[in-house]
């Protein structure tokens, strides 16, 4: 078994909960995986759904739902923002 970690931005932390609470800001959500997994079942193991999210980003590399990520990669989750 692998593990993928998921941190959360923007307020998407505390829109899921893990093992009974939220993680915190510096805490990664670790998704445990078999090999490698498209993003949006990543994310939608946790609870987050498409419309919940903008942005995802592998390192420095921004990817899409449907990108594969594999055990030990940790990726970075932004919601739609607003404002001006």
């Amino acid at each position: 078994m692998g593990e993928i970690r998921v941190r959360l931005y923007g307020g998407l932390d505390e829109r899921v909960a893990v093992n009974g609470g939220f993680p915190g800001p510096d805490e990664p959500i670790r998704v445990e995986v078999d090999g490698p997994v498209r993003v949006g079942e990543v994310l939608g193991r946790i609870g987050l759904s498409e419309k919940e999210v903008h942005a995802v980003f592998l390192g420095k590399k921004r990817v899409k739902l449907v990108d594969e990520v594999k055990d030990g990669d940790t990726i970075a989750v932004f919601p739609p923002m607003a404002g001006g």
